[in-house]
């Protein structure tokens, strides 16, 4: 397996860079466009700050698991990321990189692979009893293109 394996999307939408920052600094908002995440739990409405936590229950299909996440960047309105942990493992890092456009704005979703070493492997093993999906890389691409195509649909038609 590659070091610190990665996939991004990106996308076009008609809304300001701070209002697509203020709905990602909101992860509870990211349950309604995400196909796989179902809820997140941190303090209702409120945009989050670096080292504030939020757990997250996740599915795919009959798979359900929980994880925890810690706020690593909250730079607004262009960058927010969050390392998420299981099981007291690192798994992974999802950052947020914005950009203003003369039409609004261009979000980039990015996911980083952080199970690494012995101990990666083991918890890869882990990740797909618990999930159902061994190539995470794939399977996240996919299901970022249709969160960005969720959230825009989302916040266009809020802010028309």
């Amino acid at each position: 397996m590659p070091t610190h394996e990665s996939v991004s999307e990106s996308i076009e939408l008609s809304v300001s860079a701070a209002t697509a920052y203020d709905a990602l600094s909101s992860p509870a908002r990211m349950a309604h466009w995400s196909p796989e995440l179902q809820e997140v739990r941190s303090a209702p409405g409120q945009s989050l700050v670096v080292g504030d936590e939020f757990g997250g229950s996740s599915k795919n299909g009959w798979h359900r698991w929980r994880t925890l996440s810690t706020v690593r960047v909250a730079n607004p309105p262009t960058d927010f990321a969050f390392d998420v942990a299981a099981a007291g493992q690192m798994i992974a890092r999802w950052s947020f990189h914005i950009v203003a456009t003369e039409s609004g704005c261009r979000v980039t979703q990015t996911w980083t692979d952080q199970r690494q070493g012995p101990l990666g492997v083991a918890m890869r093993a882990i990740g797909l009893v618990a999930s159902g999906v061994w190539d995470r890389a794939s399977h996240n691409s996919d299901g970022m293109r249709q969160t960005l195509e969720a959230m825009k649909a989302d916040l266009e038609a809020s802010h028309r």
